[in-house]
């Protein structure tokens, strides 16, 4: 089962919330060069010639981040495992339905504290009132170290259009 794991620099927003899970669109800033390709760069500083584009680290996120939003398990006695859903996914669901007629969701590994901040913007918009009244009192699990990445399949400003999920349960 492969894991990515969640880069620190991400942000979260609140986008939607069911009986087990809470939905958050999640954006990364823009990559810049680190520490190693600075490195190689003052290989280059005696005038030898410009490093070739080979040999310079790529500066662009994973694309397993585009168009995925991030699923984050509630705690409640009746949900299942980040782990054990996935699992269940990749040798069940996923042998049984054609790729391109799945959500695709991947393991990944969620920052340090993550489930907790969340939990505290929880706390916020239940004081604001912009959670709804009957999640109020619900919230993360903050034991867990994994979520899921999954398809984002928010109609992207078409008018009209309609997005059709089940749910395998």
């Amino acid at each position: 089962m492969a894991v990515v794991e969640l880069p620190l620099t991400a942000t979260f927003e609140y986008l939607a919330e069911g009986a087990a899970n809470i939905v958050y669109r999640f954006s990364l800033p823009p990559p810049s060069p680190n520490i190693e390709a600075d490195a190689a760069l003052h290989d280059y500083e005696d005038g030898r010639s410009t490093p070739p584009p080979s040999e310079l680290p790529a500066l662009h996120h994973d694309p397993i981040f585009e168009h995925k939003l991030l699923r984050l398990r509630k705690v409640l006695p009746s949900t299942t495992s980040v782990l054990v859903s996935q699992e269940k996914f990749e040798q069940v669901i996923r042998p049984l339905i054609p790729s391109e007629y799945l959500v695709q969701q991947t393991l990944v590994k969620l920052p340090p504290d993550l489930q907790a901040d969340c939990n505290r913007n929880l706390g916020l918009m239940e004081q604001a009132e912009t959670r709804p009244r009957k999640r109020h009192g619900t919230y993360l699990a903050v034991d867990v170290i994994y979520g899921s990445l999954v398809t984002d399949m928010t109609p992207a400003g078409n008018q009209g259009s309609v997005v059709i999920e089940f749910k395998p349960k």
